[in-house]
């Protein structure tokens, strides 16, 4: 059975996706849900934490979505496709199509959210622990699969926050970090 907060977030995610963040009120979440506006206001204080939470949900869906695909992958350069493509590509293109959803992902209040915090330390752990096995190249350069997650996760967030204007300009980006992770983590496939 699912939860009212799982409804709810159901619901927020499908109309954010829809109309963007400042078309969607409180109001019409409740409605897409099937429950009483008061009913949302009980479990989401108000519609930054509704959002926050919806972003957690979504991201957790993705990070699914790139280990479900990782299994398929026989080296590095594939992983990395694969957690560009989901991770970077497809919220690149939902950021494009929702300008204001930039604004909110990158103010002050969203930043200091406790599942933005929780998304963000889930996200450097799954990063560092696919470079785990890269370790020993990584090391050789006085990094470690922290420090790449770090720069992986800034440099990403800042390509699909809008320092790249199109699309063919992200990937062009992505192919030249990808590179530069394969000439750090795994030589032999860089080339």
């Amino acid at each position: 059975m699912t939860s009212t907060k799982d409804k709810i977030i159901s619901a927020a995610k499908e109309l954010i996706s829809r109309y963007g963040y400042n078309r969607t009120s409180m109001t019409d979440v409740a409605k897409e849900a099937g429950l009483s506006r008061q009913t949302v206001y009980a479990v989401f204080a108000n519609k930054e934490d509704l959002y926050a939470e919806t972003a957690y949900f979504t991201f957790k869906e993705h990070l699914n979505k790139v280990r479900e695909d990782l299994t398929h992958c026989t080296c590095l350069r594939e992983q990395l496709q694969v957690y560009f493509d989901v991770m970077v590509i497809d919220p690149f293109r939902f950021l494009q199509q929702h300008p204001e959803a930039i604004t909110l992902w990158n103010g002050a209040a969203m930043r200091n959210h406790p599942a933005v915090i929780k998304l963000k330390q889930e996200h450097k752990l799954f990063l560092a622990e696919l470079f785990v096995p890269y370790a020993k190249y990584i090391g050789a350069s006085g990094q470690s699969p922290a420090n790449m997650a770090d720069l992986i996760i800034l440099t990403c967030n800042e390509l699909k926050c809008g320092k790249a204007h199109s699309i063919d300009e992200l990937n062009a980006l992505l192919d030249t970090l990808a590179a530069s992770i394969l000439a750090l983590a795994s030589p032999g496939e860089a080339a």
